[in-house]
């Protein structure tokens, strides 16, 4: 989840980017919810059908993930299970017809009415990072490593990094 160019000020995060980015979990089959993968909310502009999108390798041979949200009390979680297989074998989500780009995109419906939406960028967002040249700073939000805060809420991690080349 890109956040910034070299233009910008990178040490400065605009307030609540960090929740853009969501914990995607799978079901281990004995009782536990393993973190997994990250991803982020994206739609076509406010009111749209809205999309997760993450890497297409997190989705495949899985029939099922899961969505680790902040409850809207602020304490604790909501896990919400997106169906990405039918027991007919039909896929609900698509990925970049190049398989060498790894990137899907699973359609959402609504969240149980106690989560937290977290943020949703619009086309608007990605199309300013279009301008990205190589030697621009960056910084991404995901979870390569689970930490928690006292609320049991999963905390993404802060990386930085500069654009070293672009194909």
């Amino acid at each position: 989840l890109l956040l910034c160019q070299s233009e910008l000020n990178c040490n400065t995060i605009p307030p609540g980017w960090e929740k853009g980015a969501v914990l995607i979990e799978k079901y281990d089959g004995v009782g536990k919810y393993v973190p997994h993968a990250t991803g982020f909310l994206l739609s076509e502009k406010p009111g749209t059908q809205i999309f997760l999108v993450t890497n297409s390798h997190v989705l495949e041979r899985e029939n099922s993930i899961f969505l680790n949200l902040r409850n809207k009390s602020g304490k604790g979680r909501v896990r919400v299970e997106i169906i990405l297989q039918t027991n007919e074998g039909r896929i609900s989500w698509k990925s970049h017809h190049d398989k060498q780009i790894d990137i899907a995109a699973v359609p959402l419906s609504a969240f149980p009415t106690e989560a937290e939406y977290p943020p949703i960028f619009t086309y608007e967002v990605l199309e300013d990072s279009a301008g990205l040249l190589e030697g621009d700073e960056i910084i991404f939000f995901g979870f390569p490593r689970i930490a928690y805060d006292d609320n049991n809420i999963a905390k993404p991690a802060a990386r930085g990094g500069i654009i070293s080349l672009l194909t």
